[in-house]
């Protein structure tokens, strides 16, 4: 399973459940397939299919957890080879530090700037209101 998919695993757990409740009956639904096969009646093969499964409900909770565990270890695994990786260039580790202080300074300045001109309110209680004896702006 890939990263990406694991990382909307932990967003969405309604769908990973239904995901994850759906290959446990299709695995069930295999097992009672073959015990048919092998001569039991419909009911006993289903019975016997769920003895030998075990508690879907611990079952289904354990495939979730290691599905966390995966994440986090591939996320350290990520972590350590990228910081090697910037140990072993140090020149591209610099510039990449720099770009990203640059876009991140770039990012803040921006936004304080809209911030302070379109997001903000005027310091005045009524800043739609035009003064009496003061006459419109001209456009134009």
């Amino acid at each position: 399973m890939s990263l990406l998919r694991r990382v909307a695993n932990l967003f969405f757990l309604g769908r990973a459940g239904r995901e994850i409740h759906a290959e446990l009956e299709a695995h069930l639904q295999m097992r009672t397939e073959e015990n048919v096969a092998a001569g039991m009646s419909e009911s006993e093969a289903r019975r016997d299919a769920l003895v030998r499964f075990g508690n879907r409900t611990v079952t289904r909770e354990r495939v979730a957890g290691a599905d966390s565990a995966l994440l986090v270890a591939s996320v350290w695994s990520d972590i350590r080879f990228a910081l090697r990786q910037l140990r072993q260039n140090p020149g591209f580790a610099a510039t990449a530090i720099v770009v990203l202080a640059m876009e991140l300074g770039a990012s803040v300045a921006i936004f304080s700037f809209v911030d302070a001109a379109l997001i903000q309110p005027l310091p005045y209680r009524e800043p739609s209101r035009r003064r009496p004896g003061v006459p419109p702006a001209r456009k134009g």
